[in-house]
């Protein structure tokens, strides 16, 4: 059975794509009927219809960056395109364009939403530059929509300008080509064949020979392969006359009818589809080494010449690295090229736990995702939304580790259940690759049981038992905005961020709003913005000779591997804000941000910038950017995998890193009023932190890249419009971050806290995971009684705030929150 497949809708779907319809109307979002500015509604920014120039009818749109301005303009449709999965879409137009100057150039995306129309992390989005040309030029492209989700998608396309120039666009058409999806399906090749008939049982079967006896693990290997290990916690057996697969493990439970159906690191092929479940599935491996490493675990190589005609001269390597308390099994799978032909491959790591249908709920990144068992579909499909780890029930977790470059780009891509009457099949397949002669895929697959109370919530104490930690038990006099997160001109022609360092102070130092903004941070990327580097150099007091704002400097930090990350590498961005407190030097404080260790080293870089006193945020978690028709793994912000690497995850067994960041951004403008997170901020990723026992201040930003929006903010208390009393207070978390509302004061007396605020207002006051504790209503005041098994408490405010000037999707509106830190319970 296969998804149905949709009638082809061949008609453009694009409205006004000739745009002869309605007038251009200046300063508007939506400039014509179907149309909207996406990006780019400066002034200087000249969207027009022309008449002079027309591919056909009397119109055409122009976009033109004038010569003198560093810009970035983008045009879209007003709706995006619902689709069906696995279905073409083909967007063509007209066009014609002007480079005015360097660093100028033409583009149309096309990018892909999910069926709740939010942006997909790290989509297979595609760009088409368009060369430059004064004559008239038809554009076709075409976009394969993803075949794995049954709910569909919807999709959307932008015509974007850089830099000085024009751009003419004119007769867009969007069509749409069925295609047919892979979700619930039967195919060839997907569940295993029967069950051999039984032979009588080889009496050499019976008779185990010694292999090792070493560091706590004793093997045995029989005639025909099967290898057993021992330790003190049990026992497991790996058959090397079928498939090399674990048929019984201590540590876990596994499923085994018989040879060629159960076990765990069955070596599938997804492609080729002839290949799946052929002679390679259950042959014969050759066992070889097996030692005891410097790790302690045991090494055990298992090695096959794979025989099927497509995948001849394959030679498989299959390691598996096995812990003393068999709790945790890798597999380490590496694919060696010996023909002299290329190979197209697609791996399918194939695994029966015996866990019972009624239980079999599998969840990704935390959220069930689908639920074996007879009654459900036979076979299921479905992407692991840009994780690694699958928990199967409550008791086991199965992870793909990332594979080395030479690999080609073999992640993990979907995942399948084959939903057996008792225990169902899950299959992790990879990303198909291309394996030239030579070259060696890598691919490691791990398997562990949950330790018992890894996720256990931590004892809970009586009302007498504990005190409140928190930063606001000292009062302060000034509270004034601080806007901790933004990008300047450092130097002409630097198109990122259109808006001199200069430029930016005064703006924000002129911005009427109460509290007024007194402190901003220039946190530019990969570097450390300081007056002395800028073009033209600056005055060092007052920064660039602007008065009445203290400036903190700062930086926009990679964390981890280098940009474009392969899944499973951990990669994003911090917010570091303020200087080493040993050097006034500027080249010395510049080489402390960016030379004197390595960001690859994240637990190194963490533990350098802390003890610097420099103040480290992790930036917008749910940042979900796109590459130009690559997926990548979220290159900027957080997934909840990342997380893990960073915090650590009992059940999965990493340990956190030893230096952890001090905060999070929990509100950044620049992502939470639009689609790409859905509207919503990061709230949800710092309870799942806090409920963990880590401590996080939450703070907002703006995150501007030219002209602010004054939309996100933190408001420090201080006694002095100190550098030295700004950073005491973020780095102690004496502050409060807002997206509008206003807190006029914390405070506690006894265990209970109290916050009021300026306006009518929703008063919340949060706990363990984001359950809402106690709320308040078209209140100035709340106040919360803390009974002591809370873990922590934090306080949220929440209104209309029209004076924002941005009305939102997703049902948010002008809806804006404000938070406090949390109050922890010790």
């Amino acid at each position: 059975m296969s998804i149905g497949t949709m009638a082809a809708v061949t008609e453009n779907l694009v409205e006004n794509s000739g745009f002869e319809v309605g007038d251009f109307q200046a300063g508007e979002v939506n400039i014509l009927p179907g149309w909207k500015v996406r990006y780019g509604k400066d002034d200087s920014i000249n969207y027009a219809l022309d008449t002079t120039i027309a591919k056909s009818g009397e119109r055409s749109l122009r976009i033109t960056i004038p010569s003198a301005r560093q810009q970035v303009a983008k045009l879209s449709p007003t709706r995006l395109y619902a689709v069906e999965a696995g279905c073409r879409v083909t967007v063509s137009f007209d066009y014609r364009s002007q480079a005015g100057g360097a660093g100028a150039e033409s583009a149309v995306w096309i990018e892909l939403y999910d069926s709740q129309r939010k942006e997909m992390a790290t989509s297979a989005a595609k760009r088409t530059r368009l060369a430059a040309t004064e004559e008239w030029k038809r554009v076709v492209v075409d976009f394969q929509v993803p075949d794995d989700d049954p709910e569909g998608y919807h999709v959307g396309f932008f015509f974007r300008q850089i830099n000085p120039g024009s751009l003419w666009v004119d007769d867009v058409s969007l069509v749409i080509t069925p295609g047919v999806g892979l979700f619930i399906a039967d195919a060839p090749g997907l569940t295993p064949p029967a069950l051999p008939a039984t032979d009588a049982a080889d009496a050499a079967d019976a008779v185990y020979q010694p292999l090792l006896d070493a560091g706590g693990f004793r093997c045995d290997k029989t005639a025909s392969g099967q290898v057993r290990i021992v330790t003190e916690a049990g026992r497991m057996v790996v058959r090397s006359d079928d498939g090399a697969v674990v048929s019984e493990w201590s540590g876990g439970d596994v499923y085994y009818p018989g040879c060629g159906q159960g076990g765990l690191f069955r070596d599938l092929f997804w492609i080729p589809e002839a290949a799946r479940w052929g002679e390679d599935a259950s042959g014969q491996y050759e066992v070889g080494a097996a030692t005891v490493e410097d790790d302690g675990n045991l090494h055990l190589v298992l090695t096959r010449a794979l025989t099927h005609p497509e995948l001849a001269g394959l030679q498989l390597t299959k390691k598996y690295i096995i812990e003393r308390d068999l709790r945790r099994i890798s597999a380490e799978i590496a694919m060696s090229n010996g023909s002299k032909s290329k190979r197209e491959c697609r791996y399918w790591s194939w695994h029966r736990l015996a866990v019972p249908s009624s239980e079999a709920v599998y969840s990704v990144q935390g959220d069930p995702v689908f639920a074996a068992g007879p009654s459900s579909p036979k076979h299921l499909f479905v992407k692991p939304h840009f994780s690694q780890w699958v928990k199967v029930s409550a008791r086991y977790y199965l992870c793909w580790d990332k594979s080395p470059s030479v690999s080609g780009g073999a992640h993990l891509d979907r995942i399948h259940v084959w939903n057996d009457a008792n225990y169902p099949a899950l299959g992790l397949i990879g990303k198909a690759f291309t394996l030239s002669p030579e070259k060696t895929f890598q691919v490691r697959i791990r398997c562990h049981a949950i330790p018992p109370g890894a996720t256990a919530a931590p004892a809970t104490k009586t009302l007498t038992d504990f005190k409140l930690v928190h930063p606001y038990g000292v009062k302060k006099k000034l509270a004034y905005r601080a806007s901790i997160h933004n990008h300047s001109q450092y130097t002409p022609g630097y198109t990122h961020a259109p808006m001199r360092s200069d430029e930016l102070l005064k703006y924000y130092r002129d911005y009427e709003c109460s509290p007024r903004y007194k402190i901003v941070a220039i946190t530019e990327h990969s570097r450390l913005t300081l007056p002395t580097n800028t073009e033209p150099v600056g005055t060092v007091d007052p920064p660039w000779g602007v008065e009445g704002i203290l400036f903190i400097p700062g930086g926009e930090l990679g964390l981890g591997s280098t940009y474009g990350a392969t899944v499973g590498d951990l990669f994003g961005e911090i917010n570091c804000v303020g200087l080493p407190t040993d050097s006034t030097d500027p080249t010395k404080q510049e080489l402390f941000y960016h030379s004197q260790v390595s960001r690859s080293n994240p637990s190194a870089y963490l533990k350098h910038l802390v003890a610097g006193g420099v103040y480290v945020g992790l930036c917008h978690p749910n940042a979900q950017l796109d590459g130009e028709g690559v997926q990548r793994w979220n290159s900027s912000g957080y997934t909840y995998d990342e997380l893990d690497m960073i915090f650590g995850n009992p059940e999965k067994l990493l340990p956190p890193l030893e230096q952890l960041p001090q905060g999070l951004e929990i509100g950044n403008q620049g992502y939470d009023f639009t689609a790409r997170t859905a509207f919503t901020n990061a709230e949800a990723k710092w309870d799942m932190l806090l409920a963990r026992g880590h401590r996080l201040h939450g703070t907002c930003s703006d995150d501007s890249h030219g002209r602010p929006g004054c939309r996100g903010w933190n408001v420090p208390f201080m006694d002095e419009l100190t550098q030295e009393e700004f950073m005491a207070s973020l780095l102690s978390g004496n502050f409060y971050a807002s997206q509008g509302p206003e807190i006029t004061g914390i405070d506690v007396e006894g265990k209970t806290i109290i916050v009021t605020t300026d306006q009518p207002s929703l008063i919340e006051f949060i706990g363990r995971g984001g359950d809402i504790l106690a709320s308040f209503t078209e209140a100035t005041r709340g106040a919360y009684l803390v009974r002591g098994d809370e873990i922590y408490v934090r306080a949220r405010v929440t209104r209309d705030c029209p004076e924002t000037g941005l009305e939102v999707g997703g049902g948010v509106g002008y809806r804006r929150s404000a938070w406090t830190n949390p109050f922890y319970l010790e």
